[in-house]
Formats: C-alpha cells, sequence, structure tokens
C-alpha cells in the first residue's frame, strides 16, 4: 500500500504517523510519511485494513475495508483535518459521580 497525506491547509503533511491494522483484529502498525506527503507500507500481506493519519493535533478519518489483494499496490490519499470535537474514542462512557451522604 502507498499513499499520500494531505492537510488541513491541502498541503503534503510531512512526518505523519500512518496507523494501520488488519482486519483480523491484530495490533495496529504505524509507518511515516517522508518530506513530501508521501507514505509506504512495504511487505503488507493480503487482507482488509483500516488505515488512519494523525499528527501535530490534527487527525484523518478511518479509512476502513482496504482490500489488498495478490500482486497488487493500493494507493489511499489520507485528508487530515482539525478536530471539531474530542474524538468518541478519548471520551469516557460512564462518569464518575462521587457519593453523597445522606
Amino acid at each position: 500500500m502507498v499513499g499520500t497525506v494531505i492537510g488541513p491547509n491541502d498541503k503534503p503533511v510531512a512526518n505523519a504517523v500512518v496507523t494501520y491494522q488488519p482486519g483480523g483484529g491484530e495490533a495496529p502498525h504505524v509507518v511515516r510519511t517522508d518530506a513530501n506527503g508521501k507514505f509506504t507500507i512495504p511487505k503488507i500481506r493480503v487482507d482488509n485494513y483500516d488505515v488512519r493519519a494523525s499528527g501535530n493535533g490534527v487527525f484523518s478519518e478511518w479509512e476502513k475495508n482496504i482490500s489488498i489483494k495478490p500482486n497488487q499496490t493500493r494507493s489511499v490519499t489520507l485528508h487530515m483535518i482539525y478536530a471539531k470535537e474530542v474524538p468518541k474514542a478519548y471520551v469516557a462512557t460512564q462518569t464518575y459521580e462521587p457519593k453523597r451522604n445522606p
């Protein structure tokens, strides 16, 4: 898989972190973009992948189910955006309320 990371200013992002995870639920891996915002994931196995870019307080949406087939090179462009709100992954699902004395 190869690709480019584009920032909120529509310019390539150097040194962005590209996270990719196979569909089988294995641990995610990372690569970084070069000075031109390009990245390469070498020796990638046949599988479906979720891919996301992040860096300097901005991130891209997850590109999900990118299918890699034998002897195929897929190209992906990830567009980073400014966070309008805290992503749900960072929000606690339960709130803590201290016990009050009766």
